[in-house]
């Protein structure tokens, strides 16, 4: 009798023993996201995992290869993008079953010091042989996409300027090649402190943070005339677990939109 307690007490001491491990493999979800929404997922994350027993791993990039990625197998349990196309295109595929609209940001030039600009002249200027335009890579890099949607406006406004602006904008972020700013850097910050672009046009969030790191950055809003507006969207993978369900919800209702909203997006 005494014999089989002790057999019995091993076997609970055991299963205390290993049950960390297995909680921890068991509560973990694995989340792609654009890499503008670095500093906002980050702080949602952080706020949820003090609300529920669960590690959320996050991995950021440029949406366009992150969706390759995913397409390659690579296991994540929701993607978040900077656009609707990519998680539409993987639910075409069958990765998940619905995409989930969350967040909108809009473009913004970040411009060097000293140069004498603002939204009325900016077009003229971005124009001007003298101005090296940087923007990040198309088809890899949602706002690459949005950058050519503006310039694809500007036509309306001047005949050729699409296409001036497409011959002369230097493809600097967001390729598969691209070169990636010092660990503990700004990407935005950096590139300009570098003197790659006189002016670079990204999303406005991407432009406050990187005046946080460069103050004396200039951001220059768009006029109506040339405004483009990136909306973000989710998709959560095909029989991913109901913590990662949970998570979007938390993402798609308060306090998970007032975070983002605290953060400049809309």
């Amino acid at each position: 009798m005494i014999r089989g307690r002790r057999c019995l007490l091993q076997l609970l001491l055991g299963m205390i023993a290993v049950s960390p491990a297995v909680f921890a493999e068991d509560n973990v979800i694995s989340l792609f996201a654009a890499g503008s929404l670095t500093t906002v997922i980050d702080e949602i994350a952080e706020a949820y995992q003090q609300q529920h027993p669960v590690q959320i791993k996050r991995h950021y990039g440029p949406s366009g290869l992150l969706r390759q990625q995913l397409e390659a197998g690579a296991e994540a349990d929701i993607f978040l993008s900077a656009n609707l196309h990519h998680p539409a295109a993987l639910k075409a595929q069958g990765w998940g079953d619905k995409v989930h609209p969350f967040a909108r940001n809009s473009l913004c030039a970040i411009v060097q010091p000293g140069i004498e600009i603002d939204s009325d002249s900016l077009l003229g200027l971005l124009l001007a042989p003298q101005i090296r335009l940087g923007i990040s890579t198309p088809v890899s890099d949602p706002s690459g996409d949005y950058a050519l949607q503006m310039f694809a406006r500007a036509e309306q406004l001047l005949a050729g300027s699409e296409q001036q602006l497409k011959d002369k904008a230097l493809l600097l972020t967001g390729g598969p090649d691209s070169p990636a700013a010092p660990a503990g850097h700004n990407p935005y910050a950096w590139l300009m402190q570098q003197r790659q672009a006189d002016i670079f046009l990204s999303y406005c969030t991407n432009a406050q943070l990187a005046q946080q790191h460069y103050r004396q950055l200039q951001i220059i809003k768009l006029p109506a005339s040339l405004e483009v507006a990136a909306e973000y969207a989710a998709i959560v993978r095909d029989q991913a677990s109901q913590d990662t369900h949970n998570f979007l919800k938390f993402l798609l209702k308060a306090p998970g939109q007032a975070i983002l909203q605290s953060h400049g997006f809309d």
